[in-house]
């Protein structure tokens, strides 16, 4: 249990509203809260405002006969520009302070007293004001807008001068990707992860920023990449991390959701070698309860949850079951599951992943002319079933724009399979005949079942009209 209440603040012991004013933000809006060096901080107009040292809920001077080093602190952000403060976010031992325009870097040493504390402009770079700055690994993570998207930028030290902050847009080469304007940023950095949902209320969509670093603590890869959840108009409402396990409040179909997504490798349902893959998923109880077994079985899921035609059962032999009942919260199966083992319910969808244009690439030559892809080798692993489309001039309309499907493993093969050791990994050779620059290649997988996809080969032959020497 938990008590909500209004805090009982200390009264002021001593002098008067001269020699021992109000904090500033009395009276004011505050704008951030946050804890700094064992005092509690507030953010207020252009102010930032500490409580004592080690009493968070006293904002007055002790004695007025003294400024003690424990005295609460009442600084200005002075620059030439009017600089309302909205986010502070301790890091690498300092307070990182966002305004709208302006970034400030607030310092103390030995010790954090009103004798000793700086305040100090770093950086001018635009940010939004609604968005919390998030700290993962050795960069400050915040969000700022561009016309009709939004990008996330890093501000982290500098590489040559530790007193000095740096600024890197981690969306510069996606500028268009993440839609509407950001307004919250989570991450998990114990998986090295960064999500963020935006103002959209046509799409439910989770954009998330995967980075690695190597034991130099340099990025050495990352990628962007989106959740898209549920149908047209509906949306995350909110987002948080516990540990590495991500809780969101969706809106499907007018009804709102607590979800959640785990972001970890390698992870098995029970007695399985796997994950199922499903969207809104539902586990069956331990204990039973809401199962009905006989000549079909008939599963009631908890209240609210609304069972739709495109929703399937896969049991842990991998084996999948459509409903003959929607429209509430019944699923029911034309079998009997009682030595099914375990199931899962929820919505199948697609995972898809487009590759970048391929480039014929020398060290010490650039060719110019015609690059004709003739066939590619897609390596995979724990895989079951996925397709690969080459689309010939997708920048175009059809008739001009064709796409071929290649399909490896058809789920109806598996048909007859059981278990869950059917998953294989090898290379999947399919034919292209196109021109680089005129070529787009997808691979998509619609199953409940995993698929791993590690590098992609191409035989190709190229037809030059002239060269370069590069010396």
């Amino acid at each position: 249990t938990f008590t909500l209440k209004e805090l009982d603040w200390n009264d002021r012991q001593a002098g008067d509203d001269n020699t021992n004013p109000f904090p500033s933000f009395t009276g004011n809006t505050i704008n951030d809260v946050f804890l700094f060096k064992n005092r509690l901080g507030f953010l207020s107009g252009e102010n930032i405002i500490f409580s004592e040292a080690g009493e968070y809920f006293n904002f007055f001077r002790t004695t007025t006969a003294a400024l003690l080093d424990s005295s609460p602190i009442d600084i200005t952000a002075s620059t030439n520009k009017v600089s309302k403060l909205h986010s502070a976010v301790p890091y690498n031992e300092r307070l990182i302070i966002f305004s709208d325009q302006t970034q400030f870097v607030l310092d103390a040493e030995p010790y954090l007293s009103v004798k000793t504390v700086t305040l100090s402009p770093s950086n001018e770079i635009e940010s939004l004001s609604t968005v919390k700055p998030v700290v993962s690994s050795n960069a400050i993570y915040y969000g700022f807008s561009r016309t009709g998207y939004s990008g996330v930028g890093e501000l982290g030290v500098s590489v040559e001068d530790a007193d000095q902050m740096e600024v890197n847009d981690a969306t510069a080469h996606v500028p268009k990707y993440i839609k509407g304007n950001i307004k919250k940023i989570v991450t998990a950095t114990n998986e090295d992860v960064i999500c963020c949902i935006t103002d959209d209320l046509t799409s439910a969509t989770l954009y998330v920023f995967k980075y690695h670093n190597n034991a130099q603590n340099q990025k050495v890869q990352a990628a962007w990449f989106k959740y898209s959840f549920g149908t047209t108009n509906d949306f995350i409402s909110d987002i948080s991390f516990i540990g590495n396990k991500l809780y969101m409040i969706i809106r499907r179909s007018g009804n709102m959701y607590l979800e959640s997504l785990t972001f970890e490798d390698d992870l098995k349902d029970t007695n399985m070698d796997y994950e199922v893959c499903l969207d809104h998923r539902y586990d069956k109880p331990a204990n039973n309860s809401g199962v009905s077994y006989g000549a079909s079985t008939t599963i009631t899921l908890p209240t609210g949850y609304v069972v739709t035609s495109s929703m399937k059962l896969v049991t842990e032999d991998s084996v999948q079951y459509s409903t003959s009942t929607w429209g509430s919260n019944t699923f029911t199966v034309a079998a009997n599951l009682t030595d099914a083992g375990n199931f899962f319910i929820g919505i199948p969808y697609t995972m898809e992943y487009s590759f970048s244009q391929p480039f014929l690439k020398h060290e010490r030559v650039t060719d110019t002319g015609r690059y004709q892809i003739q066939r590619a080798f897609l390596e995979y692993a724990n895989a079951r079933s996925f397709t690969v489309d080459v689309v010939h001039n997708p920048k175009m309309d059809a008739p001009n724009k064709t796409t071929i499907t290649n399909t490896y493993a058809n789920d109806a093969l598996h048909s007859i399979l059981t278990g869950s050791a059917d998953l294989q990994e090898g290379f999947f050779k399919f034919g292209v005949q196109e021109r680089n620059d005129r070529l787009g290649i997808t691979v998509k997988n619609d199953t409940p079942y995993p698929s791993d996809f590690l590098s992609i080969d191409y035989e190709a032959r190229t037809f030059s009209r002239g060269s370069r020497w590069r010396g």
